[in-house]
């Protein structure tokens, strides 16, 4: 799972039309880093999910890292509006402990927040 850092802010200075425009962005780049198969959507605000099939938990750390450093190394032009910005990233794959999609997402979800409430800009690895 991933979402932008500090989207709020985007909203609050540029307006919500460029934010959607953010979001979009976010979601197109992320797309490069992906196989044909793999999955990305948008699950709520600013927020994603990204399915990866027959993939390593090192192997989706690597991939979420390189979407992460993609987008931080981005610079956005919408209109006549630069924007830069970065997220956050969050990573979990099934085990022997943890075999749904929910229970998953929620190990994913926690790993997000580990890594905005550790200083943003950052992939953290469930647990």
């Amino acid at each position: 799972m991933f979402d932008i850092d500090n989207f709020k802010s985007i909203n609050d200075r540029y307006g919500h039309h460029i934010g959607d425009l953010a979001i979009k962005a976010a979601s197109k780049r992320t797309r490069r880093w992906l196989k044909k198969h793999d999955l990305v959507g948008r699950i709520g605000g600013e927020e994603f999910l990204i399915v990866l099939e027959n993939t390593s938990k090192k192997e989706a750390y690597n991939i979420a890292d390189r979407i992460r450093h993609g987008i931080e190394t981005q610079v956005f032009q919408f209109d006549d509006v630069t924007v830069e910005f970065t997220i956050s990233l969050g990573v979990a794959a099934l085990n022997e402990h943890t075999t749904s999609l929910l229970g998953l997402m929620k190990q994913a979800d926690d790993a997000l927040y580990r890594a905005k409430f550790s200083g943003k800009n950052k992939v953290c690895l469930a647990a």
